[in-house]
């Protein structure tokens, strides 16, 4: 969607796993006040996991959010 291309079902893995960050950690997983930073780091950022998510829940949230399935 960032891209503007056509988008499949990947698409709402993927925003099932920004669904599961936003509610365990209370923002998006790559958030920015920055319109043109949130996108870059939609498309490039690296996702940062706090400490205390369980393994089981990292895990999930890494293969939800995986950019190119």
């Amino acid at each position: 969607m960032v891209r503007k291309i056509g988008h499949g079902q990947s698409l709402d893995w993927y925003l099932l796993g920004v669904l599961l960050y936003e509610m365990i950690v209370g923002v998006t997983p790559y958030y920015s006040s920055n319109k043109d930073e949130l996108f870059d780091n939609i498309v490039n950022g690296k996702l940062k996991l706090p400490r205390g998510i369980s393994q089981e829940v990292k895990s999930l949230i890494i293969s939800l959010l995986n950019r190119n399935p």
